[in-house]
C-alpha cells in the first residue's frame, strides 16, 4: 500500500482524457475523494525505522541531559543558543530514512524535506531550528525556506490565485508592509541583524503558500499529519525520559504547543473510532503527560479552550449541546483524571505536580504578585504606546523592545501586538483578514464533506489552528522560527484541504444531480 501511486498523481495522468468529458471528470475525482471505506493513511514499511531509530535517539538523549532547573538558555539569543546535540543527531539519521519513506510512497523530494522539516521541528522544536550552518548566521528553518521556495518557485508563482483572491491579495499585502518596515529599518540606519531578525516575522509566512501547494491531496495532508504526530510523541518521550533521569526541574518541554495540537487530535480521531480506542488512549495519555511536563499556564488554558470548543462544536461545524456531549465530556475528564493518578504515584510525580499545580494556582488567582504576569502587562503597554506613535505603519524594523522590566529585547510576548507596534495597521490589517477568511472558509467547507476521516481532519486542523492562535495571545509565535513555521504550514494545508472539499462537493453534485 506504501508503495501505491498518489491520488494527486492519478489524477494528472487522466486529466487530459477526463477534460473532453466533464462527466467523467467529475466521477474521476469523486473517486479519488470520496473513499469512505479507504484506510486513513498507507502503511508504508519505512515508519519501523523511523520509529524506532528515533525512540532510541529522544530517549538516549533525554537520559543524558543535565539539570536545568530556571531554564537558563530559554533568554540567550539565537545567534549564541547552544542546541541540545540530541535535536541534530535526531536530524541527520531522520533525513535519510524519511527520503526512502517518500520514495517508496512515490512521491516528491520536496514533499520529503517538507516531512523531514515537520518532523524534526515538532520533535525539538527550538533545538532543531536553531542548529546553524557552520561558518554563517543562517538557520536551518531559513535554509529548508529558501531551498523549498526556489526548487518550486515556477509552481509556487501560478498556484498563489488557488489560494483565493482574497487571501492572496491579503498575503501580497502583508509582505508589502514587511517589506516596507524592513526598508524603513534600514533608512533610519537601525542595526542590519536587527532588521533580518524582524523581516522574518514576515518572511515565514512563504510557508503558507508552500503548504498549499506541496499538501495538494488528501492522502498528503495525511502523511503530513502523519509526521506532525510522531514529532509530538517523540517530544513527549524526550520529556518523560529527562524527567525520569533528573526529576525537579520546573518543565521538561519548552514549547508544549504542538504536544498539545496533537493530544487534541488524538481525542477528535479516537472519539470518532478512526483509531482503535486501546492504542488511541495510549498515545493521547503520553501526549498529556507531555503537557504535564511542559508546566505553561498558557498550555493549560490552550488545553481546556481546545477541549471545549470540541465538545461543544462537532465535525460538521454545528452546536452539539446533548446528553451524548455531556458524556463524552465526563469521560475525557474521567480518562485524563486517572492519568494524573498513575503519574502521581510515584514520589518525583506527586511532587512534580503538586509543584505545578501550587504555580497555576499562585499564578492565576494571585496574578498581581506574578513575575510573569505583571512582565506582559507591562510589556503589552509599551508596545500598545508605541503603536499609539506611529499607528499607520508601525515604527518599522530593528528597533530592540526595551523597557523598564527588560533591556534583552524580549518583544512584547503577544504575537499581534508584536506586528502591530512594528508594521502598525498596515501589517496587522492582512494578518487579520487571512485568519478571519481561513476560519470563516474552514467551518463552511466541513458542511461540504458531510462526515468522514476527511471531515475529522480538516476538523483538528480548525481547531489545531483556533487554540494556536489563540497560544499567540500571550506568546511569540510569528516571531519564532520553530513555531511561525509549522503554523503557516498548516494554514496552507487547511486552505487546500478547504479547495479539496469544494472540488469534493462540486463532483457529487454532478455525479448525482
Amino acid at each position: 500500500m506504501g508503495a501505491g501511486v498518489d491520488s494527486a498523481s492519478v489524477y494528472n495522468m487522466s486529466s487530459a482524457e477526463n477534460s473532453l468529458n466533464p462527466l467523467l471528470a467529475a466521477a474521476s475525482r469523486l473517486r479519488l475523494s470520496l473513499r469512505p471505506n479507504a484506510r486513513f493513511l498507507s502503511f508504508n514499511l519505512w515508519l519501523i525505522p523511523i520509529c524506532v531509530i528515533g525512540l532510541i535517539i529522544v530517549i538516549s538523549d533525554g537520559v543524558s541531559r543535565p539539570l536545568n532547573v530556571e531554564m537558563l538558555d530559554v533568554a540567550i539569543e539565537p545567534l549564541t543558543y547552544q542546541p541540545y546535540q540530541g535535536a541534530f543527531v535526531f536530524a541527520l539519521f531522520m533525513l535519510p530514512l524519511v527520503l526512502c519513506y517518500a520514495s517508496s510512497a512515490r512521491t516528491s523530494k520536496a514533499e520529503a524535506l517538507l516531512l523531514w522539516f515537520v518532523l524534526c521541528t515538532v520533535a525539538y522544536t527550538k533545538d532543531f531550528s536553531y542548529i546553524g550552518i557552520p561558518g554563517t548566521k543562517l538557520f536551518v528553518t531559513e535554509v529548508v525556506l529558501a531551498v523549498l521556495v526556489l526548487s518550486q518557485a515556477t509552481a509556487l508563482a501560478k498556484s498563489l490565485p488557488c489560494l483565493g483572491r482574497f487571501t492572496m491579495w491579503a498575503l501580497l499585502g502583508l509582505f508589502s508592509a514587511g517589506g516596507l518596515a524592513a526598508v524603513r529599518g534600514l533608512l533610519s540606519s537601525q542595526d542590519k541583524m536587527l532588521v533580518a531578525r524582524d523581516s522574518v516575522i514576515v518572511v515565514y509566512a512563504l510557508f503558507l503558500p508552500l503548504g498549499f501547494l506541496l499538501i495538494s491531496s488528501w492522502e498528503r495532508a495525511r502523511r503530513f499529519f502523519l509526521f506532525f504526530a510522531l514529532g509530538a510523541i517523540f517530544a513527549s518521550l524526550n520529556a518523560l525520559a529527562w524527567f525520569l533521569a533528573q526529576p525537579g526541574q520546573r518543565r521538561y518541554i519548552e514549547y508544549g504547543t504542538y504536544v498539545l495540537v496533537c493530544f487534541v487530535g488524538g481525542v477528535v480521531l479516537t472519539t470518532n473510532r478512526l483509531i482503535q480506542p486501546a492504542i488511541g488512549w495510549l498515545l493521547s495519555g503520553l501526549l498529556f503527560v507531555g503537557i504535564l511536563l511542559a508546566n505553561a499556564r498558557t498550555i493549560y488554558a490552550a488545553l481546556a479552550l481546545a477541549l471545549l470548543v470540541v465538545m461543544v462544536v462537532s465535525p460538521s461545524a454545528r452546536l452539539r449541546l446533548s446528553a451524548r456531549t455531556l458524556k463524552r465530556m465526563v469521560g475525557v475528564s474521567v480518562v485524563l483524571i486517572c492519568i494524573l493518578w498513575v503519574f502521581s504515584q510515584s514520589k518525583v510525580g506527586a511532587d512534580f505536580i503538586e509543584s505545578a499545580g501550587a504555580e497555576l494556582v499562585s499564578g492565576t488567582v494571585n496574578y498581581s504578585d506574578d513575575v510573569n504576569a505583571n512582565f506582559r502587562f507591562l510589556a503589552w503597554l509599551e508596545a500598545i504606546q508605541r503603536f499609539a506613535a506611529q499607528p499607520l505603519a508601525g515604527e518599522g524594523y530593528g528597533i530592540p523592545f526595551e523597557f523598564e522590566l527588560s533591556n534583552l529585547d524580549p518583544r512584547p510576548h503577544n504575537t499581534y501586538l508584536t506586528i502591530l507596534y512594528k508594521m502598525g495597521v498596515l501589517g496587522f490589517l492582512p494578518l487579520t483578514l487571512i485568519l478571519a477568511s481561513f476560519y470563516w472558509k474552514g467551518w463552511k467547507s466541513l458542511r461540504l464533506l458531510r462526515g468522514g476521516s476527511d471531515s475529522l481532519l480538516l476538523y483538528i486542523v480548525l481547531v489545531s489552528q483556533l487554540v494556536m492562535s489563540a497560544y499567540g495571545l500571550l506568546n511569540l509565535l510569528l516571531e519564532s522560527p520553530f513555531l511561525a513555521s509549522i503554523y503557516w504550514l498548516i494554514l496552507g494545508a487547511g486552505i487546500r484541504m478547504m479547495f479539496l472539499s469544494r472540488v469534493s462537493n462540486e463532483g457529487r453534485q454532478l455525479f448525482t444531480g
